[in-house]
C-alpha cells in the first residue's frame, strides 16, 4: 500500500483517506519490494498466458476480461481501491498461470516474497491510516470542523483554538 493522503472531495463531508495519486513504491522499502515482486509475478503470469499449457479458451477469456475491466475502470472509476475486488481475482488467475510455465519455481518464490513483504508493509500502513482516522475523530469530538482547510481557517479570524490548526493533515 503506498503512502496515503487526506483529501477533500466535492460532495463529500469531511476528509477522505486516499492512495489514488501516490506513486508506486512510495510506502518505503518493503512497499517497493512488494511492488517489484507483484510486477514480476504479473509478467510471469502474462508469459504463462502465452504458453499452451492452459486451455486456449480460458486464456482468451481471462485476457478479454482483464482488458474489459481495465476499460471500464479507466472510463468510470477514479478511486480504484473501491473497484479492486472486480479485477483482483483476474490478476490472481493471471499470476497463477505463471505456475504452468517454466517460471513456476520463480513464481512460487516471488509469491512468498510478496506475501511476507506486502503483509508486513500493509499492516504498518493500516496502522498509520487507523491512527490518522483516530486523530480526525478526536478533532471532531473537540469541535474541529473536518471540512475546514487551513486557508479557510486562516481567512476567518473569529475562529481560534484547535479549529485554526485543522488544516490539511
Amino acid at each position: 500500500m503506498p503512502d496515503f493522503v487526506t483529501t477533500f472531495q466535492a460532495g463529500c463531508v469531511g476528509q477522505l483517506l486516499s492512495v489514488q495519486e501516490a506513486p508506486l513504491g512510495s510506502g518505503g522499502g518493503l512497499g517497493l519490494l512488494a511492488v517489484a515482486a507483484w510486477s514480476l509475478l504479473l509478467a510471469g503470469g502474462i508469459y504463462g498466458m502465452s504458453r499452451p499449457r492452459a486451455p486456449r479458451t480460458f486464456r482468451l477469456l481471462l485476457g478479454l476480461a482483464l482488458a474489459l475491466q481495465l476499460g471500464v475502470h479507466l472510463f468510470f472509476g477514479y478511486e480504484t481501491f473501491l473497484y479492486s475486488m472486480h479485477f483482483l481475482p483476474l490478476l490472481v488467475a493471471t499470476v497463477a498461470l505463471g505456475l504452468l510455465s517454466p517460471l513456476a519455481r520463480a513464481t512460487r518464490a516471488l509469491a512468498v516474497l510478496l506475501v511476507v513483504c506486502g503483509g508486513i508493509h500493509n499492516f504498518a500502513q493500516f496502522d498509520a491510516a487507523a491512527a490518522k482516522v483516530r486523530r480526525l475523530a478526536d478533532d471532531a469530538r473537540r469541535g474541529v470542523d473536518p471540512t475546514m482547510n487551513l486557508e479557510c481557517a486562516l481567512s476567518q479570524p473569529e475562529l481560534d483554538g484547535p479549529t485554526a490548526a485543522a488544516g490539511p493533515l
